[in-house]
């Protein structure tokens, strides 16, 4: 099996486990790769690696995350001398309370900076130092997870220089994902008969508590109207690949226009001592036979 590139950005819910697997049903007959969620970056660092497309079109509605893939790309140096100043900081403190003292000093920084070279910087730092790589605002639109309790920061310099050289060729965008795929079609004239894309949406919540989350963003995923825009773009000729955990709400939504593929088959074919204890499923509107 091919090694993993991990995200450099710490990430609740990331693919990498199923990075492996996944990718051997991307289309990759197409030349262009459009994904309108990102999250940590570790399914397209992935896809570059494999040099599976021509051309990327990259999307997050998180404008840190994005800036933060641009700086490591076109601000190396800089960009990974701030990171390492406050890495360097944080692992000079003698004890867990005085870190956890700078963690919440630098939640507030950032709550309150404007600069958006130094809120990248800072964004790094709280996802990893943060409890679980978790990424959620309050009511006011602030960052609010608490303290992970991390020992120490490690920054892998030379890491970040190969992810830096392999997104060079990215086109990062920071939008809502509906007007990011608009904004393709309209402004940028992609190809969508040529395109495939890659969707990781936020999972359909299946209880009340989860409901009334607000995860990620201040902003409300409405996924109907989402899975609406896909269809059109599926309809125009762009194959389509949609990530979720298995509900029953994910299979009615999507059942009609497209294929369900159980990541847990997939990875009995491809990987057989590979165990999984979720039930990630896989959504597509192309035959998986006819891809290779």
């Amino acid at each position: 099996m091919n090694k993993v590139i991990s995200s450099p950005i710490r990430w609740t819910g990331s693919k990498k486990k199923l990075l492996n697997e996944m990718i051997v049903m991307f289309d990759t007959n197409k030349k262009i790769y459009v994904e309108p969620f990102l999250g940590s970056g570790v399914v397209l660092l992935n896809t570059l690696k494999n040099g599976l497309f021509d051309e990327y079109y990259v999307n997050d509605i998180n404008p840190d995350i994005i800036n933060f893939f641009i700086y490591i790309s076109e601000d190396f140096n800089n960009f990974s001398s701030s990171i390492e100043n406050l890495v360097n900081l944080y692992n000079s403190l003698s004890s867990l309370e005085l870190k956890s003292e700078f963690y919440y000093q630098t939640r507030e920084n950032y709550n309150l900076e404007e600069n958006n070279f130094e809120r990248a910087t800072l964004f790094w730092f709280l996802m990893k130092t943060c409890y679980n790589g978790v990424y959620r605002k309050n009511s006011s639109n602030k960052y609010n997870v608490p303290f992970g309790k991390t020992e120490k920061v490690i920054l892998n310099k030379d890491e970040l220089m190969v992810i830096s050289k392999l997104v060079n060729k990215v086109n990062f965008f920071s939008k809502d994902s509906s007007d990011f795929l608009d904004f393709l079609k309209k402004d940028k004239e992609v190809d969508f008969t040529n395109s495939f894309i890659y969707c990781d949406p936020p999972y359909i919540p299946q209880t009340k508590s989860m409901k009334n989350q607000t995860l990620y963003t201040k902003s409300v995923f409405n996924q109907v109207d989402f899975k609406n825009e896909l269809d059109y773009y599926g309809d125009t000729g762009a194959s389509i690949m949609v990530s979720m955990s298995e509900t029953k709400e994910a299979i009615k939504l999507y059942q009609k226009n497209y294929d369900k593929v159980n990541v847990v088959d997939i990875i009995r074919i491809v990987n057989p001592k590979k165990r999984l204890k979720s039930r990630e499923i896989a959504f597509l509107n192309f035959n998986i036979e006819n891809i290779h």
